[in-house]
């Protein structure tokens, strides 16, 4: 496989955050995923997103928020794409590789951020304690049907 990551989307600014997004098979849930961060309070994002060949829609809901994707310095959402099936930890690692923010988040495609102010809360932490290199939070389950499951604390 080739190393070099061929982008579609995106400029030379260089974003707060960079959202690193996986996905495969995930048309049920990428829509609700990626609104989540448009709902965010912080504008000064880019969702760099690896799908890996999913075989159902989830390429087509992608596609279909690019122009709401558009933000003052260009597109925010940034395709990779490749012709052959990485698996997700390769392309975790791959997807990871290609963000370029002074910060990046980890948004699952069929996960969603539930604060509105979730990066700029984690932004605003990060910046005035320069001695933290991350943070994280705790994370709701639930089912396929979107019904509640178990509050997980973080790590």
């Amino acid at each position: 496989m080739n190393d070099k990551i061929e982008i579609s989307g995106g400029d030379a600014h260089r974003p707060r955050v960079s959202i690193s997004m996986i996905t495969f098979r995930h048309e049920k849930w990428v829509g609700k995923a990626i609104e989540s961060v448009l709902n965010q309070d912080l504008e000064d994002w880019e969702i760099v997103l690896g799908d890996d060949l999913s075989d159902d829609g989830t390429m087509d809901v992608i596609r279909s928020y690019e122009e709401r994707c558009m933000g003052p310095f260009g597109q925010r959402l940034r395709l990779l794409p490749h012709d052959v099936k990485l698996g997700p930890r390769q392309n975790y690692m791959r997807t990871l590789r290609a963000c370029r923010g002074e910060y990046t988040a980890q948004l699952d495609g069929d996960d969603w951020f539930t604060d509105e102010q979730k990066l700029s809360k984690q932004v605003r932490f990060l910046d005035e304690r320069p001695d933290f290199s991350g943070v994280f939070g705790a994370w709701l389950e639930t089912d396929e049907n979107g019904d509640d499951g178990v509050l997980r604390p973080g790590f």
